[in-house]
């Protein structure tokens, strides 16, 4: 009996004991308020045009060379919330002439937009950064819609350890805003902060491991300093 009971724990083990072992060999339970996002947007969107928030900063002495351009790490620590994305496949039934019933038979698979939900600053910067860029996809005159090249992206998406290190990480590829959520303003929300989520499609995703969406992240973040120097 005592054999049986050994062989019963081995194959399907359920004390404590046996769950605290899978989550310490694991490196302990993930923490969903550990994560970076970095993003690499359009040229466009780096330089802040926003001439009235800079004369206000000039008058007021708080004007210098970095405030004409936008930093994109400041995306990362506004940012309040997001996730990894999801996948499902498309199936079709298929039912052959021997069978008394279909099955389904998977021809593909669907990514799911990713919504991103940011703080908003006192000079609505998040605002005007992701509006922005979406003005730069269809001309809001015209209605000309711009070359991918010019407004698609990659956007990496990392859950971090205690030390702020990835431990797994998502690249969005050629990544796009595709709705800005309209911004609620009311009397009765004095001590609330308030936000702004954003909708990102993209054409696929590629997960990565630690060190690939470290020296992802830190050659995302050469580009875009390279894009503030130029």
């Amino acid at each position: 009996m005592a054999l049986l009971k050994d062989l019963t724990n081995f194959i399907n083990p359920s004390t404590i004991d046996d769950f605290k072992a899978t989550i310490s060999k694991h490196a302990g339970p993930a923490q969903g308020n550990r994560f970076n996002v970095i993003f690499t947007p359009p040229t466009q969107t780096l330089f802040n045009l926003d001439l009235q928030n800079i004369a206000s900063q000039a008058l007021s002495g708080n004007f210098g060379f970095n405030d004409l351009i936008n930093d994109p790490r400041d995306v990362a620590l506004l940012c309040e919330s997001c996730s990894f994305p999801g996948m499902r496949l498309n199936t079709t039934e298929y039912a052959s002439n021997q069978d008394w019933f279909g099955t389904n038979t998977p021809t593909g698979f669907n990514t799911e937009p990713i919504t991103f939900s940011f703080l908003l600053t006192n000079d609505y910067y998040m605002k005007k950064f992701w509006e922005r860029w979406m003005a730069s996809i269809v001309d809001q005159k015209t209605y000309l819609v711009a070359h991918d090249d010019t407004f698609k992206t990659d956007v990496i998406i990392q859950a971090l350890d205690k030390t702020n290190l990835p431990i797994y990480g998502v690249k969005l590829i050629d990544a796009f805003p595709t709705e800005i959520t309209a911004v609620a303003l009311d009397n009765r929300s004095a001590d609330e902060l308030t936000k702004l989520s954003v909708t990102v499609s993209y054409t696929e995703f590629k997960p990565e491991g630690a060190i690939a969406s470290l020296l992802g992240g830190v050659k995302s973040q050469i580009t875009g300093s390279l894009r503030r120097l130029i």
